[in-house]
């Protein structure tokens, strides 16, 4: 199933806070030394936890794009989204 552009733009506004969420918990885990980040991946948590609003405008079409996501419409789990805005942030942003 796709998404077609009007629902693209009913889901994602929705969807905006809870993914912001999930990478405002996810930076402060790192940050906080979960995971054993090396320096640089610490560094980056730490200096992008103000950028967390533009970070959420740039994963929310990643997670438009995923069939999971789009069936799930609003009732996509607080886990589900944590899940997938960690792979995309370690996949797409944090340095090695």
């Amino acid at each position: 199933m796709a998404l077609n552009y009007s629902d693209r733009d009913t889901l994602l506004p929705k969807l905006y806070p809870r993914v912001t969420e999930a990478i405002r918990k996810y930076l402060l885990y790192v940050a906080g030394g979960g995971g054993t980040p090396s320096p640089e991946r610490l560094a980056w948590a730490e200096s992008n936890m103000k950028n967390i609003a533009q970070y959420a405008h740039e994963v929310l079409p990643w997670l438009a794009s995923e069939t999971a996501f789009i069936d799930g419409g609003t009732s996509i789990t607080d886990a589900e989204i944590q899940s997938r805005v960690e792979t995309i942030l370690n996949e797409q942003y944090l340095p090695a």
